[in-house]
């Protein structure tokens, strides 16, 4: 019964993973609006992991400004 468990534990554990990271590798596709200086740019999949969003605004620190704030994503690749 512990084998399985921890089986289950680890499964679950790397599926959860994988499912944030194709996330991350998706929404990274796309080009956002800062929402401070208007400048469009393309976050890398690192920068838009685990990042707070609500439909298409993400919460991004634009590489242009500089400031945290939420963008709007426009479209896919610049």
């Amino acid at each position: 019964m512990g084998k399985t468990l921890v089986i289950i534990v680890i499964f679950t554990v790397v599926v959860m993973a994988g499912g944030i990271i194709a996330g991350a590798l998706a929404d990274s596709k796309y080009y956002y609006a800062c929402g401070n200086c208007g400048a469009k740019f393309q976050p890398k999949w690192t920068n838009a992991i685990l990042v707070y969003h609500v439909f298409d605004e993400h919460l991004l620190k634009c590489p242009h400004c500089n400031t945290t704030n939420m963008c709007t994503r426009k479209g896919k690749k610049i």
